[in-house]
């Protein structure tokens, strides 16, 4: 029987994102959690959200980054946004 260490026993960290979905005004209308592995999967989850006004991802005070409206679909990562 193999005997475990502890670097055999590493678990995906989840990560707490919110959601903020954005009015015409480009104001915060409301807002979702999402728990994830890392960043590109916060945006993935964003992304496949319908929003006609666009969602900006955050990770406690640091923002991930902005998914534009669905009929768009573009996502825009900024320069410190990075996978856990």
């Amino acid at each position: 029987m193999k005997r475990l260490l502890p670097h055999d026993l590493v678990e995906t960290q989840m990560q707490h994102y919110r959601f903020y979905f954005l009015d015409r005004n480009k104001m915060i209308f409301t807002a979702q959690d999402f728990t994830g592995p890392d960043d590109t999967a916060a945006l993935a989850r964003a992304e496949g959200l319908s929003h006609p006004h666009g969602i900006e991802v955050w990770t406690g005070p640091r923002k991930v980054g902005f998914v534009e409206r669905k009929s768009h679909s573009t996502v825009q990562t900024l320069p410190e946004a990075r996978s856990e």
